[in-house]
């Protein structure tokens, strides 16, 4: 739903982008003599088209930020609908309470909302890394 929101409301802001650089082509420009009038002009559609431009931008930026937190939700659910499925897989009650507390802390996990480069949205837990589930994955599959 939100994504939808964030979509039209992109279109919308770069549709208003393109309607106000045309609209200034429309606009006479003052004679040729009249320079400070001139600039005052220049100066008044550079700000406006910088300020619908950020607009856009911004507007980009935040379907972008909602489509990544649309996609990890996803992965969460998928995630969660198969726990059950690797809990059962393991061996032994002490792989199983370690593969639940992995999985739960993945499903928990916040992560990078998309919006600050370089900046976690997360709770103090770690990560479940490629290695960390390389090695749960061993010990599950291994025989006795």
């Amino acid at each position: 739903m939100k994504v939808e929101n964030w979509q039209k409301a992109s279109i919308g802001a770069t549709l208003l982008l393109v309607a106000t650089a045309a609209g200034f082509m429309w606009w006479p420009l003052p004679a040729a003599g009249d320079w400070p009038v001139a600039l005052y002009h220049t100066i008044i559609r550079v700000f406006v088209l910088s300020a619908v431009g950020a607009v856009s931008a911004f507007t980009f930026k935040m379907l972008r930020a909602h489509m990544h937190m649309a996609t990890k939700n996803q992965h969460r659910v998928r995630v969660a609908n198969s726990a059950e499925s690797f809990v059962n897989a393991a061996l032994e009650p002490a792989q199983r309470d370690l593969l639940l507390a992995k999985i739960a802390e993945a499903i928990i996990d916040f992560g990078d909302s998309g919006l600050i480069k370089g900046d976690r949205d997360d709770h103090d837990g770690g990560i479940m890394s490629a290695d960390v589930l390389g090695r749960i994955l061993a010990a599950v599959t291994r025989k006795p």
